[in-house]
């Protein structure tokens, strides 16, 4: 368990999806924008290096620039694949899975157009994660009691 102080290059952000990238060794955090409060834009997409251990005691936080938009507005969960090249990032809807090529950055691979994953009706989202073998998508909804849904990756094909 370790503690990274860091900062947005833009300010403050609302953010609740994120996820490691080991590839690159970077958290990525995808930012939800609101569209009932000003200003109304897209997601921004933000790469934190995950810095070494001993770099916990920094006095300064690390800043973060935006790299990418996505066409997305109000994210609420992503996971990266085990393959490292497929993200999926969910809203109160659907799903949306990017795919990057092998030497494809993720900022290229956030900036063309996503595949739409139907989720199902579930109530709000709150956890998307892929299965150890990149295969399968879980998912679950806020509250208690909601269950864990799996959509398999035949049934998204």
């Amino acid at each position: 368990l370790r503690r990274i102080d860091f900062t947005f290059a833009d300010g403050p952000k609302d953010c609740e999806s994120l996820a490691f990238a080991p590839a690159s060794n970077n958290i990525v955090i995808v930012t939800k924008v609101d569209p009932r409060r000003l200003p109304v834009g897209y997601a921004g997409v933000y790469f934190l290096p995950l810095p070494a251990e001993s770099s916990s005691g920094r006095d300064e936080p690390i800043v973060v620039e935006r790299a990418a938009n996505l066409s997305l507005r109000i994210t609420v969960c992503m996971d990266i694949a085990p393959d490292s090249r497929r993200a999926i990032v969910a809203t109160y809807g659907d799903a949306w899975l990017y795919t990057r090529s092998e030497n494809q950055s993720w900022v290229d691979a956030f900036q063309e157009a996503p595949e739409q994953i139907a989720l199902g009706p579930r109530g709000q989202s709150e956890a998307i994660a892929f299965d150890a073998q990149g295969e399968s998508i879980y998912l679950t909804a806020e509250g208690v009691g909601k269950p864990f849904w799996r959509v398999p990756q035949a049934e998204r094909e």
